[in-house]
């Protein structure tokens, strides 16, 4: 990330828009990224004032970084966590919606 930060600061005219960029853009995944482990796909993102993910709000807070995934592989790896873990919840509430309404039948 900080590659990428070096590469575009020099771009922004104004040097308060590049130090606010400089410091926000590594800020929400020092923050908000509560798991994260390279080796198998999984990723947590916090997306509120509570120790949840949310689908659209998680997939809102990795689309600023999908720009830079070809040039930061740890970058990649994580979203790749993301879309796995995407991938299992969703899964997850369809067997419980599917289990439910037969329980209900």
């Amino acid at each position: 990330m900080n590659d990428i930060i070096d590469q575009y600061k020099p771009k922004f005219a104004d040097a308060s828009v590049a130090t606010l960029f400089s410091n926000c853009l590594p800020n929400t995944l020092d923050t908000t990224v509560f798991s994260f482990d390279a080796s198998t796909p999984d990723t947590f993102i916090i997306t509120g004032d509570i120790a949840a993910m949310w689908l659209r709000d998680s997939a809102n807070q990795v689309a600023p970084y999908l720009r830079f995934l070809s040039k930061d592989t740890h970058l990649q790896s994580l979203v790749k966590g993301v879309v796995a873990r995407h991938a299992r919840s969703v899964a997850l509430d369809a067997v419980r919606r599917f289990c439910c309404a037969c329980a209900s039948s």
